[in-house]
């Protein structure tokens, strides 16, 4: 599994919590097309804690899907038999009113992009010093191919900035919206009583989530 599949699922972990991965299918695909004894090992390897144990061991549960309609319907009727759970972000954001930064997938993604960011200023400072280099003893085309890495490295480097300055906004814009009240007249307790209500936010953030096949 690659950085990118594994930090989806740990966006997975931190958008569900605890109660919610209760609920939670792991489930492999191409059973069909693949040797049993090699597909069970595979599906084996994916209970490494490194992989999708620690989901597993916090009560998500590994599936089979092997390609028919009966299958697919007894993976939805196992499902629906659950008990409903709400998502951790849920009641981060609803009930804890917490703004989408505060939040644990909110930490989660900001970690992310600040890695990323740290990297990819990292890249350009290497790829700068490289066509420093090229240039000196006139490779045309090194410094053509350089080029072209810093100019993808760096449209990389400002799509993760403009992602850590979303979220500041969307933390600014929770704070704000947080603290705004709005008083009315509770009329069966009479025009001196006032009842204040607190405006929730509701800005969510879907991460991609990745198949895993056998």
């Amino acid at each position: 599994m690659e950085d990118s599949a594994m930090r989806n699922l740990k966006m997975f972990q931190s958008l569900c919590g605890q109660e919610a991965l209760k609920n939670v299918f792991l489930t492999t695909t191409q059973w069909l097309n693949v040797d049993p004894v090699e597909g069970q090992a595979r599906e084996n390897n994916l209970r490494d804690p490194g992989l999708w144990g620690q989901l597993i061991s916090r009560g998500a549960t590994l599936r089979r899907f092997d390609g028919t309609r009966e299958s697919g319907l007894g993976l939805i009727g196992d499902l629906m038999s659950n008990t409903p759970k709400p998502l951790r972000i849920q009641e981060q954001i609803v009930k804890q009113q917490m703004t989408l930064p505060e939040t644990d997938a909110g930490k989660f993604l900001k970690e992310v992009l600040a890695t990323r960011g740290r990297r990819l200023r990292a890249e350009l400072e290497s790829l700068g010093k490289q066509l420093r280099e090229f240039m000196e003893v006139e490779d045309d085309e090194m410094s053509r191919i350089l080029v072209e890495e810093q100019t993808r490295a760096r449209e990389k480097l400002e799509k993760a900035e403009a992602e850590q300055k979303l979220l500041g906004r969307l933390h600014a814009a929770g704070i704000e919206e947080r603290g705004r009240t709005v008083i009315a007249p509770d009329t069966a307790a009479g025009p001196s009583h006032l009842r204040t209500r607190r405006a929730k936010p509701v800005t969510m953030y879907s991460p991609s989530v990745t198949r895993r096949e056998t």
